[in-house]
C-alpha cells in the first residue's frame, strides 16, 4: 500500500483528496501544516495524525500532497525533495516563475515524479472532447469559451481569498485550469493574454480581484475566454461551475461535467447537490499513485503546471496596466 502525506492543508481541495486517496485504497500517513491549529482541526477532522515538522512526516511516506499556501509550497517542496518521495503539488507551484522553476529544478536533482495538480485533464468529458478536436471531428478551430466560477474559498477558514497571504485572487484560482485545458486540446501555447477585472462581488472578503474575464490569444487567430469569478454565495449548493466549448469549423462541441448531480435536502447545508459524474480528483490521484510507484514522469508533470501560470501571470500584469501582454514561453 503507497503511503501518502499532506504537506500543508490549507488549499480547499484537501478535503477531496483525502477522500480520493482513499477511494484509491492508498494509506494516509499522516500530516504537517504550518498553522497548528488548523493542522489540528483538519486532521481530527478526517482521522489523519499531526506530524511536528514536515521532515518527519516525509521520511514516513512515499508521495506527499503539497497543499500548502502557494508562497510555501517551495520550502515543502523541497523537504520532500530531499526525503525522495514524490510530489503533487497544487497550481501555481509558487508566486512566481522563480519559485515555480526552482520547485521543478529541486525535483529533477533529486530524481523524484514532481506532478502538478490540473484535475480538469482527467475529466473524461473533457477527454472525449479533446479527442473530437485531435480527430479533425470539428474541423479548423476557432474559438474556446470557459467557465470556471466558485465561491469565494473563505468558508471552511481559507486564507485564499487573502491576497497578501497568498498572491492570487480568482484568475489564479480558476483561470488557470482552462488555460491549461485550451493550450492541452489545441496543442499549442498562448501568445497573449487581456483581462479585465474588479472586486464588486463579495468585495468584504478579499482584497484581491473577485470577478474577471481573459481573452487568450493563439496563433492563426484561435482565441479563447474564460469567465474565471468567485460569484456564487456561500451558502451556494455547489462550489464550482465548470463549462468548457470548442468552435470549429464543421460543429461545436461543450463539456459541463458537475451538471451530473442530484439535489439533497438536509445536512448540514440544508440544501446541496451531490455530483454522481466520474470525479476528475479520483484518476488524478491514481495517476499521482502510480507514478509514485513507478518513479516515473506523470502526464501532467511541473512544466504543464509552470506553462499554465504563465498566461494567468500574463492576465494578472494584464489587469494591473489595461493592456493585453505576451504569455512567455515556458521553457
Amino acid at each position: 500500500m503507497v503511503r501518502i502525506g499532506f504537506l500543508g492543508v490549507a488549499h480547499p481541495h484537501s478535503s477531496i483528496y483525502i477522500d480520493s486517496l482513499r477511494r484509491a485504497r492508498a494509506e494516509v500517513r499522516g500530516l504537517y501544516d504550518l498553522d497548528p491549529e488548523r493542522a489540528a482541526w483538519w486532521g481530527s477532522a478526517n482521522d489523519v495524525p499531526c506530524f511536528p515538522s514536515g521532515e518527519s512526516l516525509a521520511s514516513e511516506v512515499d508521495g506527499v500532497l503539497v497543499c500548502a499556501e502557494t508562497p510555501y509550497r517551495r520550502r515543502l517542496v523541497n523537504i520532500a525533495a530531499a526525503a525522495g518521495v514524490a510530489v503533487l503539488c497544487e497550481v501555481p507551484l509558487g508566486p512566481g516563475p522563480e519559485d515555480s522553476e526552482a520547485i521543478i529544478d529541486a525535483c529533477e536533482r533529486a530524481r523524484v515524479p514532481l506532478m502538478t495538480a490540473l484535475p480538469v485533464r482527467f475529466d473524461p468529458t473533457v477527454l472525449q472532447l479533446r479527442d473530437l478536436v485531435a480527430r479533425g471531428d470539428l474541423g479548423r478551430i476557432r474559438a474556446f469559451s470557459g467557465v470556471n466560477q466558485s465561491r469565494i474559498p473563505v468558508r471552511d477558514g481559507s486564507r485564499f481569498a487573502i491576497e497578501s497571504v497568498v498572491g492570487e485572487g480568482s484568475m489564479m484560482d480558476n483561470a488557470i485550469h482552462l488555460a491549461d485545458a485550451y493550450s492541452w486540446i489545441l496543442g499549442s501555447e498562448p501568445e497573449e493574454v487581456y483581462a479585465v477585472g474588479n472586486r464588486i462581488v463579495t468585495s468584504d472578503l478579499a482584497t484581491g480581484e473577485t470577478s474577471a474575464l481573459l481573452i487568450v490569444s493563439y496563433a492563426a487567430g484561435v482565441f479563447g475566454s474564460i469567465d474565471c469569478s468567485w460569484n456564487q454565495p456561500l451558502n451556494y449548493p455547489a462550489r464550482d461551475r465548470f463549462a468548457l466549448s470548442v468552435v470549429g469549423d464543421d460543429g461545436t462541441a461543450g463539456v459541463e461535467p458537475m451538471r451530473q448531480r442530484l439535489t439533497h435536502f438536509g445536512g448540514p447545508q440544508k440544501y446541496s447537490w451531490l455530483g454522481w459524474e466520474v470525479p476528475a480528483h479520483l484518476p488524478m490521484i491514481q495517476e499521482f499513485l502510480a507514478c509514485t510507484i513507478d518513479r516515473r514522469v506523470p502526464v501532467v508533470d511541473g512544466m504543464d503546471g509552470l506553462r499554465a501560470s504563465k498566461v494567468v501571470w500574463a492576465a494578472l500584469e494584464s489587469y494591473r496596466t489595461g493592456t493585453p501582454i505576451r504569455v512567455v514561453p515556458a521553457t
